[in-house]
């Protein structure tokens, strides 16, 4: 199983360094792909963020359909035991989700949270 955070899935609607690499990555891949319910806020805020509130709202809803997505709850506190110390609220909710569903690889672009996951003892991964 492949978790995936925002800064990865992002790529996919928001064309820019590594987009095309990260789409391969998906192409080949036979695993899994979790995220948390937390991707779905992001995504969409994203878009809005770039003044595109409605045009790539179907595409996002496409790129969901094949992502399963966890729900925050369980994970909560543990998001918020998290030692790194560096490691922002949303960030900390990405990891928690991928260490409660025993992720084998983390797609992010994020270095920070790539360290904190590592640490954690799972493989990351930025195609």
């Amino acid at each position: 199983m492949i978790y995936l955070d925002s800064s990865a899935v992002i790529k996919l609607i928001i064309p820019e360094p590594g987009s095309a690499e990260f789409a391969a990555y998906l192409e080949v891949t036979d695993q899994a792909l979790v995220s948390s319910e937390l991707l779905h806020v992001e995504i969409h805020r994203t878009l809005i963020k770039h003044g595109r509130p409605n045009e790539d709202h179907e595409l996002a809803g496409s790129l969901l359909a094949d992502i399963t997505l966890l729900p925050l709850s369980p994970v909560l506190v543990a998001a918020a035991r998290f030692p790194h110390r560096h490691l922002g609220s949303l960030a900390a909710l990405h990891l928690a989700t991928a260490v409660d569903m025993h992720a084998t690889a983390f797609v992010t672009y994020d270095h920070t949270l790539g360290r904190a996951a590592e640490a954690e003892g799972i493989t990351v991964v930025s195609p």
